[in-house]
């Protein structure tokens, strides 16, 4: 009797495998239809606490992360904000080795000798003993007006985002300072993901600027431009992003402009700067009320945060600074 049941049980399992079996290679069959209704359930069920939507959930203001989905984040107080995301993929893994992980093998080649993937790497060192950046130590640039408002000029290793209405010359602006610190000192990158090299050089021409120590790479994937990076002899001596907007990166989820996107391709060329002491200057959108686009993160994230600012009735441009912790405050 016993043998009798188990073998109807193996009987039923097999021919469960067969129907099983049948619905998946069939075309117009229940499973698919089952199969479709069970992802739309789930698209519409996230946020709602159910086990098919994500468990983390990120503003795209203010990058604030919650383990719901809410109506309005409770931190920047703005409606209809709060999107969905995988915790696995908007994990960063920012450091010097994965940072070249791609291209290690290059990085040890004659190409690229002055990679050193140990810096930044360090054991804890006592305040004290680090030097201080003095003013010699700054990159000036061709602008005083400029120079002045960064505290006077450029630090190794630190981060800008400028910013502005669309139009007002933030790449122009770039250009020329890229042309002249290109001049003085060595080798400028020209990271652009909005325009191709032939737009470049026309506006280039037009200027009537150096091109000489100016190196274009027009490539909106940040690892790509990396891998590209470690086949210099030398370091550069900038390295301008136009713009961080279009920058994007395979670790992250999200399209190209999204929250994760914009703050994982941050914090990658954050990380670069401050392992080789490479300033860097980013562009950054703003939207319709003034505000940069993307999350609030990513003013915090730079080291100086400048405005560009005027109107097409006049010439002349104003560069307000709303942010610089590389600068002396006065009480």
């Amino acid at each position: 009797m016993l043998m009798k049941c188990l073998d109807c049980f193996i009987v039923g399992i097999i021919l469960l495998l067969k129907l099983d079996l049948i619905q998946c290679f069939s075309i117009d069959g229940r499973a698919r239809v089952t199969m479709r209704w069970k992802e739309e359930r789930n698209l519409n069920m996230k946020g709602l606490g159910s086990k098919g939507s994500p468990d983390l959930f990120v503003c795209e203001s203010c990058g604030a992360e919650h383990i719901k989905w809410m109506g309005r984040c409770s931190n920047c107080k703005e409606w209809n904000t709060i999107k969905a995301f995988k915790p696995s993929r908007l994990v960063s893994s920012i450091n010097p080795r994965a940072l070249h992980s791609p291209v290690s093998s290059a990085a040890t080649t004659a190409n690229g000798k002055w990679l050193n993937l140990e810096n930044g790497m360090k054991d804890l060192m006592p305040l004290s003993s680090i030097s201080d950046i003095d003013g010699s130590n700054r990159l000036e640039i061709f602008s005083p007006e400029l120079n002045r408002v960064l505290g006077g000029g450029l630090v190794p290793g630190s981060v800008v985002l400028l910013t502005g209405e669309p139009g007002i010359g933030k790449s122009t602006l770039l250009l020329q300072l890229a042309a002249s610190v290109g001049k003085a000192v060595g080798k400028v990158i020209y990271l652009s993901g909005e325009e191709n090299p032939q737009q470049i050089a026309m506006r280039a021409k037009r200027l009537g600027v150096n091109r000489d120590s100016i190196y274009l790479i027009c490539e909106m994937d940040i690892d790509q431009v990396f891998s590209k990076l470690t086949t210099m002899d030398t370091p550069p001596s900038l390295l301008i992003v136009d713009s961080i907007q279009t920058i994007s990166t395979e670790t992250s989820a999200g399209n190209v402009g999204s929250v994760s996107q914009i703050r994982e391709s941050t914090g990658r060329i954050i990380q670069y700067a401050k392992t080789f002491q490479i300033p860097a200057i980013l562009i950054g959108h703003v939207t319709k009320s003034g505000d940069v686009a993307g999350p609030k993160v990513l003013e915090h994230m730079v080291d100086t945060v400048l405005s560009l600012e005027g109107s097409d009735k006049f010439d002349y441009r104003i560069i307000r600074c709303e942010k610089n912790r590389l600068v002396n405050c006065f009480l």
